[in-house]
């Protein structure tokens, strides 16, 4: 029997916490096992006493993963169990599952491939971050929000659609995503929180939702290859930093309904060459403007009446 190649399964016990079991191949010979204890001889037999000590145990053993009807905590809830799990490369989540919990395949290292059933409507805080290996998601049709940081560091997620139900993108939920070249936000979303792309190296081009109100802080910070973002005439205030480091940025169109450009928002925008600002802008905040090299063109209306230190210097 080879640990590695192990598939765990849990098995709905009439709603109650069950033992953990192992369909296991061996020789291409498939038995089962059940719990630990029934494999005296293994060093890791006696280890599933608590869901902590079996994640902390077997996890680096486990490399596909296939879960039925489970009940992990409460019915219908996937809990952290498998974070950290760094053998994992494969998970096919039960159409029985409506929750993924905080956490639950945090920091699995190796994880490639998830399937998520259309049962699950809500996907936890940081519940795949540090999944460094993910290179695609489907995110079902029944999800509302995208938790914060729920995909932070996916550094190989290159391109995600999300549905149109979804209304919220949490705050740093697709953070340091670097090799995010595209994603396709919906009409439906209204709130887009602070750092929600943050550190996205590879992304080139956005549109914001035409329901957004406020770009948040850090929203599109250190975005490297960022050259053209669509702001919506819905948006009325750009927070802090929400551009700073877009060095490609090359043009953006700042919508009338704008009151208040924040501090930093186009801080290091050095490509950036002309910027008009409309006549509903109250305020400029500090560093607004800060080391944007290659603008040579500004026009400030005069509905402005403050204009923070060094905005343009």
């Amino acid at each position: 029997f080879d640990w590695q190649d192990a598939v765990l399964i849990y098995k709905d016990s009439e709603g109650n916490k069950q033992e953990q079991y192992f369909y296991a191949t061996a020789n291409n010979q498939k038995s089962w096992i059940e719990n630990f204890d029934d494999y005296s001889n293994h060093d890791y037999h006696n280890a599933a006493q608590s869901d902590a000590d079996f994640a902390e145990k077997a996890g680096p053993y486990i490399k596909s993963l296939v879960l039925i009807n489970p009940v992990i905590g409460t019915t219908n809830n996937l809990k952290t169990i498998f974070s950290n799990s760094e053998g994992l490369t494969s998970v096919i989540i039960p159409n029985s599952v409506k929750k993924i919990g905080e956490r639950t395949f945090a920091n699995c290292k190796n994880l490639k491939s998830v399937v998520i059933p259309n049962s699950v409507t809500e996907i936890g805080g940081e519940a795949f971050s540090g999944c460094a290996s993910l290179s695609n998601i489907v995110v079902p049709n029944r999800v509302k929000k995208i938790e914060d940081g729920t995909f932070n560091g996916c550094q190989n997620l290159t391109a995600i659609t999300l549905p149109d139900s979804v209304t919220e993108i949490g705050s740093m939920a697709f953070r340091w995503c670097s090799n995010l070249s595209s994603i396709t936000l919906p009409n439906s979303v209204t709130t887009i929180e602070s750092e929600a792309f943050s550190g996205c190296a590879s992304l080139s081009n956005i549109v914001i939702p035409n329901k957004v109100k406020k770009i948040e802080d850090g929203t599109f910070y250190e975005c490297k290859n960022l050259t053209k973002v669509t702001i919506p005439d819905s948006v009325a205030e750009i927070g802090a930093k929400v551009f700073d480091g877009c060095q490609n940025l090359t043009s953006v169109t700042i919508p009338n309904r704008v009151k208040y450009i924040g501090n930093s928002a186009f801080e290091g925008c050095r490509n950036l060459t002309g910027i008009t600002i409309p006549n509903s802008v109250t305020v400029i905040g500090r560093y607004a403007f800060y080391t944007c090299t290659g603008l040579t063109s500004v026009t400030i209306s005069d509905s402005v009446t403050l204009i923070g230190d060094r905005a343009f210097a």
